[in-house]
Parts: structure tokens; C-alpha cells; sequence
């Protein structure tokens, strides 16, 4: 076995809408404050969300997406990309003199779920760290139903997001999750956080996530508000029937029609968020009860089996329904906000122009 070359790594895993961007954003813009703390927030995996680990750990297989983001266009790179990744990550953190390591990806909890996988992931990182510590945040199922749809919209989707129907369903089953995790890289390796303002320390992601590594914010760091932003309920749905008629991807391509339409649409988005029924809610929380329950007793030694604080779904609000007069409202204002642009695009080149010919 190679010699190791840190104390310790802290792989975060997600889940998403659990703050991963917010932290992602917080490694990627302190990388040298943080290095002066003994931390290394890597760029071998990826320079903001080390989408690298997921890629390593499947082969790609099943992540086009990723493999996109990445620059890896077919197997033999994605091959390529895993044969040079543990040097990359080697080299990178010795030239770093840090003695920890902060990796984060939240596809890691959601799409890597074969313990094989998992091995072969773990094996990776225990050539390079003595101690291997996986922490993942998790959220309430029914609020991470409605995030989710959200964030499957915003990142191309034009098709409705059906909340879960069966405890089987991986992706909001913690215990399935857990157990995966569990069994390639230790039980008594993962630190499990519930994502619930009480329970974080300052009520904050940040200086919880900072806690575990056994750091603490400073006025040296920047840290970022306000990212990924949810749209509200009539956006959301604007924008997924926008993507039938101009998809995000074609051919697995960016689409140069499509733009930057979510971000158009954040500044309008003041409105009512997404939501779905009381009963669909409480059938969810009802639904993930009892493997929660497992979880809080297996993972935080809570005998009581609470996992998460008790809610009560009232249908307070009528659901948000786009009419047609919001969808013209909305399209108008992508109008003028391409516009804006453009106007600005001109005279950016007649300033540009300008200036060269009176440099000419």
C-alpha cells in the first residue's frame, strides 16, 4: 500500500438541498485560508463540487451529466480519468503540506449505490488518509420532496417530479442509504447530521460542517448567502413547460437557445413556493417513519427513535397554479431581460471598438 499522506479526509456526501452548495462554494472560494487551518479543499475531483468521487466510484455509468460537467465524452475517458485521479488527489494534497482533506459531492449519497462501488471508492481514500470520515446531512423526506422538485426543474427537467411512492425508493430512504455507506466504509466511520436549524450548531451548515472538521469561521473567511435560490410555484412550472419546447440539452449538448432562463427567472421569483397537499406530506413523513426511526437509533443513539421534529401539514394556502395571465407576465419579463442584455453586449463592443481605433 502506498504511504499515506493525511490524517484525515471528511467526505461529505450530501444529501442534496441539505446547504452543498453553500458549502461547495465556501471550500471552493477559502481554499487558502482554509489550507492555513491544515485543510485542503481539493481541485483534482472537480474545482468547485468534486464530481470527480461519483465518476470514480461508477464508471460514469448512468451519469452523462456528470461526465459532461467533467469534459469526458465516452468511456475510455471516463477510464482515463479514473486510472489518473488517486495520483492527481495524491500529489495535490502532498504539494498542499495539509494534514486534513474536505471532499464533497452530493451525488455520492444519491447515485453511488452499490457497495462495490463504495469499496472501490473507499480503497481509494484509504491509501491516502488514515482516517476516513463520511458525513452526510439529511433532511425531513416530505421538505426534501418539495427541494427536490425544485432542483430537478432548475437543472433541466420539463417532466413533474411524483413524490415517492414506496419506502423502497433509495433516494429518500436513509436507512437503504445508510446501510450501503455503512457496510464498505464502516459503520463507526459515518457522522449523520439532521438538517434542521435547532440541531446545527448556530442554527447554521457552515459552522456545522466547520465543527466536525474541529474548525471554526474567521473574519479571513468568505462565506456566501443567498445560492441556488428556490423558485416559487408558478416560475417552477413556467420554466418546465418552457424546457418541452426548448430543452436545456440537445444531443447532450448545451442548448444555445436556452440560456441562462433560470437565473432570468430568479428576480421575479417572489411568490409562493412549490407545495403539494397536506395528505400527500404527512403520507410521506407516515411513509419513511419507521426506517427513520431505525436510523435515529442505529446512527445518533437516539432511543426514542426521533429522527427529525414532529410537523403538522395543514393545507393553510391554496396550491399556486400558473394561469395563463402569469405565464405572458413571465415571458415578458424574459423578454426585456434578453433585451437588457443585448443592449448591454452593444455597447460593451462599441466602447471596445472605440477604444481601438482611437489606440489605432
Amino acid at each position: 500500500m502506498p504511504t499515506q499522506v493525511a490524517s484525515t479526509i471528511y467526505l461529505h456526501i450530501g444529501t442534496q438541498k441539505t446547504g452543498t452548495t453553500t458549502l461547495q462554494t465556501v471550500g471552493r472560494e477559502n481554499r487558502e485560508a482554509l489550507a492555513a487551518r491544515g485543510i485542503l479543499y481539493p481541485e483534482a475531483p472537480g474545482t468547485t463540487n468534486h464530481i470527480g468521487l461519483t465518476l470514480y466510484a461508477t464508471g460514469g455509468l448512468g451519469n452523462r451529466d456528470l461526465m459532461r460537467d467533467a469534459g469526458l465524452r465516452s468511456p475510455e475517458d471516463v477510464a482515463s480519468y479514473q486510472a489518473a485521479l488517486p495520483g492527481r488527489l495524491r500529489s495535490e494534497i502532498l504539494a498542499s503540506g495539509c494534514s486534513k482533506v474536505w471532499l464533497s459531492n452530493e451525488h455520492l449519497s444519491s447515485r453511488v449505490r452499490y457497495v462495490e462501488q463504495l469499496k472501490q471508492l473507499a480503497d481509494m481514500l484509504r491509501e491516502l488518509a488514515a482516517d476516513v470520515r463520511v458525513v452526510i446531512y439529511l433532511r425531513h423526506q416530505p421538505e426534501y420532496f418539495l427541494s427536490t422538485y425544485s432542483m430537478m426543474v432548475k437543472a433541466g427537467s420539463n417532466k413533474e417530479t411524483l413524490p415517492p411512492q414506496s419506502e423502497r425508493e433509495y433516494y429518500y430512504n436513509y436507512e437503504k442509504m445508510l446501510n450501503v455507506w455503512a457496510a464498505a466504509f464502516g459503520e463507526s466511520a459515518i457522522t449523520v447530521r439532521v438538517f434542521e436549524r435547532p440541531v446545527l450548531k448556530n442554527g447554521d451548515v457552515v459552522d456545522d460542517f466547520f465543527a466536525i472538521m474541529g474548525i471554526e469561521r474567521g473574519p479571513d473567511l468568505v462565506i456566501p448567502t443567498g445560492l441556488n435560490p428556490s423558485l416559487d410555484a408558478r416560475v417552477l412550472q413556467f420554466l418546465r413547460l418552457f424546457r418541452q419546447h426548448v430543452p436545456r440539452y440537445v444531443d447532450d449538448v448545451p442548448n444555445p437557445d436556452h440560456g441562462d432562463v433560470a437565473k432570468a427567472l430568479e428576480a421575479i421569483s417572489t411568490g409562493p413556493k412549490f407545495r403539494v397537499p397536506a395528505v400527500t406530506m404527512q403520507r410521506i413523513a407516515t411513509m419513511f417513519a419507521p426506517s427513520n426511526a431505525r436510523v435515529a437509533r442505529r446512527f445518533l443513539g437516539r432511543e426514542d427513535g426521533k429522527l427529525f421534529a414532529e410537523m403538522t401539514y395543514r393545507d393553510d394556502e391554496e396550491i399556486t397554479q400558473l394561469t395563463t395571465e402569469q405565464a405572458v407576465e413571465i415571458a415578458a419579463h424574459l423578454w426585456v431581460y434578453k433585451q437588457r442584455q443585448i443592449a448591454e453586449l452593444r455597447t460593451h463592443r462599441r466602447m471596445r471598438h472605440g477604444g481601438l481605433a482611437a489606440g489605432g
